[in-house]
């Protein structure tokens, strides 16, 4: 899987871009502002149909004009495809592929594969479940439909009942418990499933990153008591008799305390809690190896591996864990942002772009 050709339309700082890539490795480099972020945020928005920054979609059209355009051509699966995401003030957000109009975003999903690599990635060990929920929402969203499908009914039915708990109508609690159960059962095994794969994958990868010298391991922390060989049925049961119990309790907090909305991905390193107990660099040793297995599960499972976008994040790594990164990106489509060019290697031979005020011409 790789792209050929983006083109971007009063899109952010970009009035009118339209630049080929290598089917290897592309550098994008400029002094900050110059629209690096903005490029990458226009191809993870032509996959995902939503940005990885917050912002309303209308948001990104340019000062004073009516509408913005994405539009992003690629080979997958040896066919050639384009994806087009079009923000109209007027009609909305509009998504096609290959000119046909996508009604729903779930079936937008799947068919331009990337895995994104950001500044903000720091974050995921060290700070908030949320941030290890979103890793694994965005790998198994992407790989299995119907988990997507249930992320989003399951979410959509935890507001309703949070907004029933916040204004003390609980009539209709046992409701939306059945359907929190029905959804989030589906959601815990997937991500049981999940993490049962990364642990395969992530050893050998993150050996090779600590040069031997030091062995990680995942636990998923669950909010509802299940064995990890249960099946869908047995969870929702499991889950729904959670939800009853901790009813009464729930409605005099005003809050859902437990569901996969509440669960999280512990790591350690040699026994101990990496959040807790680990060092800057090896929180970052994981983070690293987690983007690689969200690559190779990718692989494993279409044979083809995702663009990688890299935003930015070579001056997160010390030489060590840039000379690994850099080793990986070979006989992959990789996309790299800096201010430098000589952040990428010659020997790797990139295709280099300069970027300076939504300008980007090729070195």
């Amino acid at each position: 899987m790789y792209i050929t050709e983006i083109s971007l339309k009063n899109f952010r700082n970009y009035e009118n871009l339209n630049i080929s890539l290598s089917p290897g490795i592309n550098l994008v480099y400029g002094d900050n502002a110059q629209g690096k972020t903005n490029l990458i945020e226009g191809i993870y928005f032509s996959s995902m149909a939503k940005s990885f920054k917050f912002s309303p979609d209308m948001g990104f059209i340019n000062f004073g004009k009516e509408k913005a355009e994405i539009s992003v051509l690629y080979f997958s699966d040896r066919r050639k495809k384009e994806n087009k995401i079009i923000f109209d003030k007027k009609k909305g957000k509009q998504i096609e592929i290959n000119g046909v109009p996508i009604k729903r975003r779930i079936d937008f999903i799947g068919n331009l594969n990337v895995v994104l690599f950001s500044p903000q990635d720091m974050d995921t060990v060290k700070d908030s479940p949320s941030f290890r929920r979103k890793y694994m929402d965005l790998c198994a969203g992407q790989l299995r439909k119907k988990y997507l499908s249930a992320l989003t009914n399951y979410n959509r039915t935890l507001s309703q009942k949070s907004k029933l708990l916040k204004n003390e109508d609980i009539s209709t609690i046992d409701v939306w418990n059945e359907k929190l159960a029905e959804y989030g059962s589906i959601i815990m095994w997937y991500r049981i499933s999940l993490i049962n794969r990364i642990k395969e994958i992530i050893r050998p990868i993150f050996d090779e990153i600590s040069e031997g010298k030091e062995e990680i391991k995942l636990k998923y922390l669950k909010t509802v008591p299940f064995d990890e060989n249960s099946n869908i049925k047995y969870i929702k049961t499991e889950f729904l008799n959670s939800l009853n119990k901790y009813k009464e309790k729930e409605i005099k907090e005003k809050v859902c305390l437990l569901g996969p909305h509440r669960d999280d991905l512990i790591f350690y390193i040699n026994g101990k809690n990496a959040k807790i107990y680990g060092s800057q660099g090896q929180q970052k040793s994981i983070v690293l190896a987690l983007k690689m297995v969200q690559a190779e599960l990718f692989y494993q499972q279409t044979g083809e591996y995702p663009v990688l976008l890299l935003d930015d994040i070579t001056s997160e790594f010390d030489l060590k864990r840039r000379k690994y990164l850099m080793e990986k990106l070979k006989n992959k489509q990789v996309i790299i942002t800096g201010t430098e060019k000589k952040i990428v290697p010659e020997e790797l031979y990139p295709k280099c772009f300069k970027v300076e005020k939504g300008i980007i011409t090729e070195d």
